[in-house]
């Protein structure tokens, strides 16, 4: 016999991996509404992973989190839009490091 399943029962997409992971890096509270999931649903339909919106969290709050002016635009409406989506994805990944001090004993940035 053929078991089928109850057309109730979607494909699962990961919104909540995707949400919780903005969420996790920015500080946020974003909840998965029917908005996040079409705009999600978009960018996965043209191939694109989760793991390539996890890449767009890390690059985009390293980027935008301590400007005043770019904070507005950590949201799922603005991440995952057809337009910027690709350019923000292939944007190099924020340089590691740790504070040091130079000779003159003023604070520098040391890469990892």
């Amino acid at each position: 016999s053929v078991i089928t399943r109850s057309s109730t029962v979607t494909e699962l997409k990961p919104y909540k991996e995707i949400i919780d992971d903005l969420n996790l890096k920015g500080g946020f509270k974003y909840r998965v509404g029917e908005s996040s999931k079409r705009i999600i649903n978009g960018r996965l339909s043209e191939g694109y992973t989760k793991e390539d919106f996890f890449r767009v969290h890390t690059v985009k709050v390293a980027e935008w989190k301590n400007d005043p002016k770019m904070q507005k635009y950590l949201r799922p409406a603005t991440l995952y839009g057809a337009e910027k989506f690709e350019g923000y994805l292939n944007q190099p990944l924020p340089q590691q490091y740790r504070i040091g001090m130079n000779m003159d004993g003023e604070e520098i940035r040391i890469p990892l």
